[in-house]
């Protein structure tokens, strides 16, 4: 198993499922979602146990690069072209709604997870791009969103680089470590009353009467109030959801401090993305280098995508050619055919919900989602928007069609 920077930290495992249990809900995947998820049940009095297949914030949440940036990485002129304009705009207040909630959740609980809200900035990869961000900019400045556009020499200068086009910069983006954002913030629901429990891969979900059963190989949990928070592992619990794994391949060199902005960056309609982080420079990207063979639920690492991202960093950070990569790892993603989450009771059952699907941007709407379910679940207040919801009718998007 590959391990990203961030999860290259002691770590003791809490002890798996053992035996017959019963809690008053039950949240499988102790992700950001699921983390998230016990955190607002814990707020309206329910004491939830979390079931984690592997270690808390083990799968996708501890293998991204920790990016709060609004939109879907496609630029919003390209966002415009498929959503339309109003609903673009909404995909992007969503956004910035969700980046507000974490930031609410690091001072209320006082965190220490690196956040830093340093904005970000998006360069253009070839004149194309640069056209579309130019587009994009005065776009998003119309409809209300704070950004400044910054010519190619602006641009290189601000990323420490070479060979970039122009771009946008958007200040109210920012960074964290997602690893210790979710473990802190697991502990801050375990003093709350929520247990967790790791090392424990479901094998079964079914109906007991009014309750629900969950089984795996210490022990099994009865429930009558269950979440899906597991991701990319859902379709093993729920295969007629649509959603499909994905693998994002990333790779950190050991840096000084002084090389690169510890802000998020992006290219290449968000296809390649890369930060500081102390003495690291982080990489993520060229999934296309890997073709048909990145769909896949394995977070082995490739050596076309890894050889890709190293020329990519090669070519355009000179600051970096001598820098030792230290890390190679992946993630496993799920996608929709929309690019957007799927959120809500599951087949209409009144205590079974799910959130899942993010297509690498949970960053995006992740802990709305979990409080969605919260609210939903125990107040039977829906604030699920029309474009999340599990149930939505849904366009492919051409450009996750290519990825």
């Amino acid at each position: 198993m590959t391990r990203s920077v961030w999860l290259d930290e002691d770590n003791a495992p809490r002890p798996g499922l053992e035996g017959k249990r019963t809690a008053d809900a039950v949240i499988l995947g102790a992700g950001m979602t699921g983390i998230g998820l016990a955190h607002f049940l814990a707020e309206r009095g329910v004491a939830a146990l979390v079931v984690e297949r592997d270690v808390v914030a083990g799968g996708a949440t501890g293998r991204n690069l920790g990016l709060l940036v609004s939109g879907l990485g496609e630029h919003y002129a390209c966002s415009i072209e498929f959503w339309g304009r109003q609903q673009a705009a909404a995909i992007t207040r969503l956004n910035l709604q969700n980046h507000a909630l974490v930031s609410e959740l690091v001072d209320r609980f006082e965190i220490d997870c690196g956040y830093r809200r340093a904005g970000s900035l998006t360069a253009g990869i070839h004149a194309a791009e640069e056209e579309d961000l130019r587009r994009s900019c005065r776009l998003m400045q119309e409809d209300g969103f704070a950004c400044t556009f910054l010519e190619a020499e602006e641009m290189n200068r601000a990323l420490g680089a070479r060979g970039f086009l122009g771009g946008v910069y958007t200040p109210g983006d920012g960074v964290v470590n997602s690893v210790q954002l979710v473990r802190r913030l697991a502990r801050v629901v375990e003093n709350a009353g929520a247990g967790i429990v790791e090392r424990t891969p479901v094998r079964r979900m079914a109906r007991a009467g009014a309750d629900w059963v969950v089984e795996a190989a210490g022990g099994s949990v009865t429930t009558p109030l269950l979440f899906l928070a597991c991701n990319a592992w859902l379709p093993l619990l729920c295969g007629h959801l649509p959603l499909r794994p994905v693998r994002g391949q990333c790779c950190a060199f050991a840096a000084p401090e002084s090389s690169l902005p510890e802000m998020a960056c992006l290219s290449n309609y968000g296809a390649e993305y890369w930060r500081r982080a102390g003495g690291y420079c982080l990489f993520g990207g060229f999934r296309r280098f890997g073709g048909a063979g990145e769909e896949s639920d394995s977070d082995r690492v490739t050596e076309n995508v890894q050889s890709a991202l190293v020329e990519f960093v090669h070519g355009y950070f000179p600051l970096l050619q001598a820098a030792p990569v230290t890390h190679r790892w992946s993630g496993i993603m799920a996608y929709t055919p929309d690019g957007l989450p799927l959120v809500g009771r599951v087949n209409g059952e009144k205590d079974l919900y799910a959130a899942a699907g993010y297509t690498g941007h949970g960053y995006g709407s992740a802990f709305l989602a979990a409080r969605w379910l919260a609210e939903l679940a125990l107040e039977g207040k829906d604030e699920i928007p029309a474009i999340c919801r599990i149930d939505r009718p849904m366009r492919p998007s051409p450009s996750l069609q290519e990825s």
